[in-house]
C-alpha cells in the first residue's frame, strides 16, 4: 500500500476507505501525487484534500490532460486497476 503523505505533503482521499490508494511525493522541484485503483471496477468521484501543493493546474502525466486544483481539492475518476499521476511545479 502507499502512504499517503510525505513530510509537509499529503493527499489524504476526502472519502476514507476507499479503494485508491495514494502517495505524495516532492523531487526536483515537483510535487507528485500518485494514486492507484486497486479493484477491478470503475470509481468516480475521487476527491482529495491536499497540502504543500497549490491552487492551479496539475500535469496528469503521460495522459494528455491537466486538472485544477481548488481551496486545496483535486478529484479525478478511475477505471479498474488505472494508475495516475499528476505533477505541479512548486511556486
Amino acid at each position: 500500500a502507499l502512504a499517503h503523505s510525505a513530510g509537509r505533503f499529503s493527499a489524504p482521499l476526502t472519502r476514507p476507505g476507499s479503494a485508491i490508494h495514494t502517495r505524495a511525493i516532492q523531487h526536483g522541484g515537483m510535487g507528485y501525487l500518485i494514486a492507484v485503483n486497486t479493484t477491478r471496477r470503475a470509481i468516480d468521484n475521487v476527491e482529495w484534500q491536499t497540502t504543500g501543493f497549490h491552487d492551479g493546474v496539475l500535469e496528469v502525466l503521460d495522459e494528455s490532460r491537466e486538472l485544477k486544483m481548488v481551496d486545496g481539492c483535486l478529484g479525478d475518476d478511475f477505471t479498474p486497476l488505472a494508475v495516475h499521476v499528476y505533477r505541479q511545479k512548486f511556486r
